[in-house]
């Protein structure tokens, strides 16, 4: 069930949503949020079976886009700040 006053800013950012009020937040599917909570690109916390979701979290999300995954988090460690790149040949 969704709680309209998630939407019309009568929730302070504190406070903590359940799976079906964060999907509708975020304006999602339920399967759309739970895909972006296994690829680590969406914040989360569990409770028991449950995975519930702050709302600055969920702010976060929206305002900043797609947060970097724990892939390309890995590939930019891959490139030694101490290494001169180039783009061209040399």
């Amino acid at each position: 069930m969704r709680r309209k006053w998630v939407r019309n800013g009568n929730v302070k950012n504190d406070s903590w949503l359940n799976h079906a009020e964060a999907a509708a937040y975020i304006k999602k599917t339920s399967a759309a949020l739970y895909k972006l909570t296994s690829n680590r690109e969406i914040r989360y916390r569990k409770r028991g079976k449950s995975n519930i979701y702050k709302l600055d979290d969920l702010n976060a999300y929206l305002e900043e886009g797609v947060v970097e995954t724990s892939t390309e988090v890995i590939r930019d460690l891959k490139f030694s700040p101490k290494r001169k790149y180039s783009l061209t040949k040399k």
